[in-house]
């Protein structure tokens, strides 16, 4: 049987592990029990300031966990914000470290789509994923030609331009998430499946197939 894949939660399994993978997100100076593998590990933009102070003992921790990814991580210029400069720092010791690591990254961007296109560029990562995906047409097509992979999660669906940029986009850069929502995967999945038109047993096993290429150390035996 194939599994539903769930590339980013904040939240317990509800499925068997043989029913559905999912990558467990872990908030670095945040979170304090590591969740079962496969999970990333990551400083959250909006823990920036405080982490900022903490750094080389956040990346020891962020190398020593044994996360399979590193996330969530990125940038957050939401209005009220006043830390971009930390949250830049902050986002270019991790992308290092996932450099050195060879890990994949999983992406949180907010009004600032510009500037993680070019940091992410000078930096060689396995993969990247751009979670709970909201982009435009016009800026996923340049994600796309970059090589890195979007991920759809509740907060996609509520977006038109979102939606419209999901049904030019190739399956092979796809994921699905539930993120922090209480959303089951399976709900996810068909409402994925009627937008892209594809019956939910072939969205699963191509989603999983994209699993096994960014993660071929995890899956279901």
């Amino acid at each position: 049987m194939i599994p539903y894949t769930n590339i980013h939660t904040h939240r317990p399994p509800t499925l068997e592990p043989k029913e559905c993978i999912g990558i467990s997100s872990f908030r670095l100076g945040y979170d304090s029990v590591l969740p079962p593998a496969p999970f990333s590990a990551g400083i959250h933009p909006w823990d920036a300031t405080e982490a900022y102070h903490r750094l080389p003992e956040l990346l020891q921790q962020l190398k020593r966990c044994g996360a399979a990814a590193v996330g969530e991580i990125g940038l957050d210029h939401a209005s009220g914000r006043r830390n971009e400069s930390c949250q830049t720092t902050v986002l270019t010791a991790q992308l290092q470290s996932a450099s050195a690591l060879r890990l994949p990254v999983i992406i949180h961007c907010v009004k600032a789509f510009e500037l993680l296109m070019e940091l992410l560029a000078a930096y060689s990562l396995p993969a990247v994923i751009f979670h709970g995906y909201t982009g435009s047409p016009q800026q996923t097509e340049r994600l796309f030609a970059a090589g890195y992979y979007l991920s759809v999660g509740p907060i996609s669906l509520r977006s038109p331009k979102t939606e419209a940029s999901l049904r030019e986009a190739p399956l092979h850069r796809l994921f699905i998430e539930t993120d922090d929502s209480d959303v089951p995967i399976e709900q996810m999945y068909t409402a994925v499946g009627a937008l892209l038109n594809i019956p939910v047993p072939e969205l699963k096993a191509d989603i999983y197939q994209n699993f096994k290429t960014v993660f071929p150390d995890y899956g279901v035996a």
